[in-house]
């Protein structure tokens, strides 16, 4: 599978990787459990975390010993809610994705109907909880006697689409610095 050969909805960067990814169908009668302040809180910590990465890797980060006890024990609060949404994590299966600031396609063996809207978790890093993103079917392709569903997100807000294309674009700089090599 190729970018090349799946069209996802709208335009804008799309990025090939493997994550962890949960889906369930919506009922009829029920809201969305994906709310825009959980979203917003999911994708401000993973930009966090990976400014955090970046200054340790630049060597830019100058502790005094009160800032390096505060980091630990901020440290320690992460891994201790690392460990607890890994443990929620247990159930996702990690599955090829292509994902752009629109929608998304993986494989799936059980039928998805068109009808119905998808509740779609994506683990996006070990030490955020999850994007929660609702959407629908708008095509399936088959790829290597694989079937891929194209799903089109339902609109986050402004907020978490500013963040998740921040999020999509990191991710395709990575992939093409990877290519690279």
């Amino acid at each position: 599978m190729t970018a090349d050969t799946i069209q996802l909805p709208g335009d804008g960067l799309q990025v090939e990787m493997s994550l962890p990814l949960h889906w369930s169908v919506l009922p009829a009668d029920a809201t969305s459990p994906c709310s825009a302040a959980r979203n917003l809180t999911a994708l401000e910590l993973l930009e966090a975390q990976e400014d955090l990465n970046v200054l340790h890797h630049e060597g830019r980060v100058d502790h005094s010993q009160e800032l390096a006890r505060i980091e630990h024990k901020l440290d320690l609060l992460l891994n201790l809610v690392g460990e607890l949404i890994f443990q929620q994590r247990n159930a996702a299966a990690v599955s090829p994705l292509l994902i752009g600031l629109h929608g998304m396609a993986w494989p799936e063996t059980k039928k998805i109907s068109q009808e119905h809207t998808i509740i779609i978790e994506l683990f996006l890093h070990p030490h955020t909880p999850s994007l929660c993103l609702s959407g629908k079917v708008v095509d399936t392709v088959t790829k290597n006697t694989q079937t891929w569903y194209v799903i089109k997100f339902d609109d986050p807000g402004d907020a978490v689409t500013a963040l998740f294309e921040k999020w999509i674009f990191r991710q395709h700089r990575r992939s093409i610095a990877k290519n690279r090599q």
